[in-house]
């Protein structure tokens, strides 16, 4: 009896289609107040969300090599690392009302939470581990990315603005206005498998 999981239900989950999917397959969603009164959503975007596996290969379940192509995910992780540790600032931090009143016990208390946690850990030797607060935890920031990926466009100097909501360190949640162009650029990385596509008016290394 012990091993019974409690049930959990949800409600109003956002459906899409696209990329590979005709399908519809529901997002891992959640919406926050954002710093003018209005409600944001943002999308999770993980290698493990079935929509994403869907809509950028088109199989139906994670396998080693799914994402093995791809770079965005990993960029926007590097980023939010960056924003964290505070080594650089976004291009319009706003604040979401859950970060008004940052409490540093709170992070303490939540440090053996994994991944999950908002703080981050460096532990030199044996003898005492710090805790480094993040510069961002609960806000919404902006991040200047390219339009398109380096796979179909090299020379592209075009990007967009996009904005994440900061949770943790390592999760990364997007604005639901920015994740058809976060599938699309995945899916052309994902098709391209890494090479760049040549120009239809190349004429070939022997010119």
């Amino acid at each position: 009896m012990s091993e019974f999981m409690p049930m959990k239900f949800d409600f109003g989950k956002i459906h899409m289609t696209g990329g590979h999917s005709a399908r519809s397959q529901p997002l891992t969603s959640k919406t926050i107040t954002g710093p003018e009164q209005e409600n944001i959503t943002f999308v999770k975007m993980a290698v493990s969300e079935t929509l994403l596996i869907m809509a950028t290969t088109g199989q139906a379940k994670h396998t080693r090599s799914s994402f093995g192509r791809t770079s965005l995910l990993e960029d926007l992780r590097m980023e939010i690392q960056k924003l964290c540790d505070g080594e650089e600032s976004s291009v319009s931090p706003a604040k979401s009302k859950e970060s008004e009143d940052w409490d540093p016990m709170a992070e303490v208390e939540q440090v053996d939470q994994d991944v999950q946690n908002t703080t981050k850990t460096r532990s030199r030797g044996q003898k005492r581990t710090r805790y480094y607060k993040n510069h961002v935890s609960k806000q919404v920031v902006t991040l200047s990315m390219p339009a398109r990926c380096p796979e179909e466009a090299p020379n592209c100097t075009e990007v967009r603005n996009i904005r994440l909501y900061i949770e943790d360190r390592v999760q990364v949640w997007l604005d639901l206005t920015d994740v058809e162009w976060a599938v699309r650029f995945l899916y052309v990385q994902n098709l391209l498998k890494g090479v760049p596509l040549i120009p239809e008016d190349s004429t070939g290394p022997a010119s």
